[in-house]
């Protein structure tokens, strides 16, 4: 399903042919965006558009890297955002190809996509602002809004390392704090390539001459590339601290089997001089207790019982227990 977003001047567009007499007019800049998109719907649109049909293709093809195709009189941008409108929590990858022409701009897209719906909703209220700047300008806001989505993804991991570390840190520590760790380690480097492709990308239009970019867009789009380079940085600083969260896994772990064998020491250095008297004293009595001694082995057992206490009383002054 395709709709007119945004126009520079007041112009409705509902069907292939309108879209073929905007084409014609040189006073009008126009968006159009593409959500779940039908096969012969886009040849149809690109079509009156005078797009490649390769483009197309590319458009409704699979996953393939984020990257800038230079054609004649248009470029095709292929992107990815990590957030729909369905909530802020919900960040699975989402392909965005963008046809960007000197006084028209396309959006492909086959799910719901969060900065594509903050472009919409500000085209709804003023769409002829949307279009000030020209699809170079709705090109860059929809860039800029997805890398802002990035930093999004980044605080909700920050979050999670924050748990992490303080749960890494607790005595109930268990093998499922390097479980999540390993897996916001894999989410991480994802975000790191995605961001340097993304930068890869915002610097190939910025350095190829397009009909649609002019040199205050070059200006804005560096301000976006600056983010990039914040969203590689914190990627970094997180998996240090993930690093770090898998050391105090391995801390708690090596001291809490230091406590283990210390109280398995500690009981067992009482126990040997008790297993020592009971051998001595059952060795060199014939009946136990002997008829000539009734009270011998209620003595041996306070001897036994005063040793064990002397032991614990020195070794909890010792702080060893």
């Amino acid at each position: 399903m395709w709709r007119l977003i945004a126009a520079s001047n007041d112009v409705e567009a509902t069907s292939i042919q309108d879209v073929s007499t905007l084409v014609e007019r040189e006073d009008v800049r126009f968006w159009i965006d593409v959500e779940s998109p039908d096969q012969n719907e886009l040849e149809s649109l690109a079509a009156a558009l005078r797009v490649d049909g390769e483009a197309v293709d590319d458009a409704l093809s699979g996953e393939q890297r984020s990257r800038v195709d230079d054609y004649d009189d248009y470029a095709f941008v292929v992107t990815y955002s990590m957030l729909g409108e369905a909530g802020r929590d919900d960040y699975s990858l989402r392909k965005l190809s963008i046809i960007c022409g000197a006084r028209f701009i396309v959006t492909v897209h086959s799910e719901s996509i969060g900065a594509i719906d903050a472009m919409r909703r500000r085209a709804e209220k003023n769409g002829r602002g949307v279009m000030a700047d020209g699809p170079g300008g709705v090109l860059y806001s929809i860039l800029d809004q997805i890398v802002d989505n990035y930093l999004f993804f980044i605080d909700s991991i920050e979050t999670e390392v924050d748990r992490l570390e303080d749960l890494s840190l607790h005595k109930s520590c268990t093998d499922a704090v390097l479980i999540e760790a390993s897996t916001l380690r894999r989410h991480l480097a994802d975000l790191r390539h995605l961001a340097i492709a993304q930068d890869q990308l915002i610097n190939a239009i910025v350095s190829d001459d397009f009909p649609f970019m002019d040199k205050s867009l070059a200006f804005h789009f560096s301000h976006v590339r600056q983010h990039l380079m914040i969203v590689v940085e914190f990627t970094d600083k997180l998996r240090d601290r993930l690093h770090g969260v898998r050391d105090n896994y391995s801390f708690v772990l090596a001291h809490r089997t230091n406590e283990i064998m210390r109280v398995l020491t500690v009981f067992a250095s009482i126990l040997l001089p008790l297993s020592l008297l009971t051998s001595i004293y059952g060795m060199n009595v014939a009946m136990w207790p002997s008829p000539k001694e009734p009270y011998g082995i209620w003595v041996v057992l306070l001897v036994m019982l005063g040793l064990a206490g002397m032991l614990f009383g020195f070794f909890k002054r010792k702080n060893w227990l």
